[in-house]
């Protein structure tokens, strides 16, 4: 009969991996006897260990213990149920199991269940035994009356310590005894994965020496020992560790692209185990656009060569080679082509030489660009928008000017001013209206005379002037020019280069030279007069001006 309120139950216990096991014991299988006789050993402290040739008190199996049974007398104290081995020839306690008997308890069956964590794991081959705090508990029955057979011989000891772990030294009891005590035992719980994900990721450029996943496992069996076994590896591979003692799973090479499923087990000392398995992806790290998708615009009347766009391009994984492609050009065109310049390492975009861009027939081009490291390819797109030339503005004309007979040849009597968005060169023409004209235009936008104007008779002229950028022919624009009349004087003809404000300071000048004149002529004829009279015949008179 139990008296779990009474009890006190410890358990310690110490795993040594000497002796292989025998299989796993049956929940509920027992080892030991239960006789009910009042027969008492009266040493105090002692500690008995109950290997008896008939092994009856033997454990034949690899478990633990989950009950003691023991026949109380009339003795109290503490006793504690013990599992014993032979290690290296030494008798070693394993563990210990200790109860609390009581007045209560007399004269009866004790029975005490140990919980999972305080049970002691067993091996075949180890024995029971165990130690009274004081005069020893259990009971003993002697069979064959003490004599014969000494198949039920056990031994005993004053000084072991009820260290678990420490040996002891034993001397034999007696022939034919059994003790009352019995130990049920069970196989175990089975070990559970505890920290092993289903599933992993991982870069390839994951450094060598990296821990991918550390495997542990639980087990209700506080005492039991596990090992861990990476059991296979699929596909083979030799670019991981498993360390089964600390249960990391480390990388010894760069990893290659791909999936590798790993198989665990764990196993405890009775055999129970449990498998589980963990793959692991390696996922490639693939180029990376810096730039890309981009646009840019250029104007239809652009031909000549150009570099339009550099691409930047970059794989985050070191060791990556990274290769582009221009994959296709929506409309197609042989305008646009995709280039790597070997010297200057880079991808670029360019406008062909002699491009004959239509703004009107294509306004855009969707240039697709395929990039790859061998593992993985990307795609991004690059847009060039066409842009309609702009037609060359004439800013100031119509226009008129009046040039005089007297303009020399080669001056300018008009510069066309024009603007153009593209800032084109610009080519000028004319025709004239009449066709005889002294006029020409040329490439600055500036008109001048070509020929002599003097003895043109035509009173004016009409200059249809145009301008072409290369892709616009602008005009015709007028420019009216007016020939002034020939002056009737030689002053004002041979004046008529200048300006008005020196026109102004010529007859000034011209006035005063006169006035000058008539003054030096009068005092001339003054003196003629007041002169005495010559003797000379040949003296003309002469009469002054009044």
């Amino acid at each position: 009969m139990a008296h779990s309120s009474l009890v006190r139950i410890i358990v310690i216990s110490l795993i040594y991996y000497t002796k292989l096991s025998d299989g796993a014991c049956v929940s509920g299988q027992t080892t030991g006897k239960l006789p009910t006789t009042d027969s008492s050993d009266t040493g105090s402290g002692r500690t008995f260990v109950l290997n008896s040739m008939d092994n009856d008190y033997q454990i034949n199996c690899c478990g633990f213990v989950t009950t003691w049974e023991f026949y109380v007398t009339t003795t109290n104290g503490t006793l504690y149920a013990q599992v014993w081995r032979q290690v290296s020839g030494a008798w070693t306690l394993i563990g210990q199991n200790s109860f609390d008997i009581e007045t209560a308890n007399f004269n009866a069956v004790f029975t005490g269940s140990i919980t999972a964590s305080q049970q002691i794991s067993v091996q075949a081959g180890d024995y029971i035994g165990f130690m009274s705090s004081g005069v020893t508990i259990p009971s003993y029955y002697i069979t064959n009356m003490g004599s014969g057979s000494s198949n039920e011989d056990v031994i005993y000891s004053d000084t072991a310590t009820g260290t678990v772990g420490s040996t002891a030294t034993f001397l034999h009891y007696r022939n034919n005894i059994e003790f009352s005590i019995k130990a049920t035992l069970s196989p175990g719980n089975t070990p559970q994965f505890a920290s092993l994900p289903t599933t992993l990721s991982a870069g390839e450029d994951t450094a060598v020496g990296t821990t991918l996943i550390t495997v542990t496992a639980t087990d209700a069996d506080l005492s039991d020992n596990l090992t861990y076994t990476l059991t296979s590896t699929n596909p083979a591979s030799t670019s991981f560790n498993f360390d089964p003692i600390s249960g990391n799973l480390t990388t010894l090479t760069t990893l290659t692209v791909g999936t590798t499923v790993f198989s665990f087990s764990v196993v405890d000392l009775c055999g129970n185990a449990e498998s589980a398995t963990f793959t692991l992806t390696v996922a490639n790290q693939p180029p990376v656009f810096q730039n890309l998708p981009n646009t840019t615009e250029i104007s239809e009347d652009l031909s000549e060569e150009t570099e339009l766009f550099i691409l930047t391009v970059t794989d985050p994984t070191v060791g990556d080679v990274v290769t582009c492609s221009l994959n296709s050009i929506v409309p197609t065109t042989n305008d646009l082509y995709f280039y790597y310049s070997v010297g200057r390492s880079r991808y670029s975009i360019y406008l062909r030489g002699g491009a004959s861009l239509d703004y009107d027939t294509a306004r855009e081009y969707l240039m697709t660009i395929n990039c790859t490291d061998t593992k993985d390819s990307v795609s991004s797109t690059f847009v060039v928008y066409v842009s309609k030339n702009e037609p060359p503005v004439i800013t100031n004309l119509p226009a008129s000017v009046s040039v005089s007979p007297n303009t020399i040849v080669g001056t300018s009597i008009f510069t066309v001013t024009t603007t153009d968005k593209e800032s084109a060169q610009l080519f000028y023409n004319m025709t004239c209206i009449p066709s005889e004209c002294p006029f020409k235009i040329f490439a600055s936008g500036a008109v001048l005379t070509e020929s002599s104007v003097v003895n043109v008779t035509e009173p004016g002229f009409d200059l249809y002037i145009y301008v072409f950028d290369g892709k616009n022919l602008v005009g015709p624009k007028v420019l009216t020019v007016q020939m002034k009349e020939t002056d009737s004087t030689a002053t004002s003809t041979s004046t008529d280069w200048l300006s008005t404000d020196a026109k102004y300071i010529l007859i000034i000048l011209t006035i005063f030279a006169g006035l000058a004149t008539f003054a030096v002529i009068g005092f001339c004829v003054l003196v003629f007069k007041k002169s005495p009279k010559s003797k000379s015949r040949n003296i003309i008179k002469t009469k002054p001006f009044l």
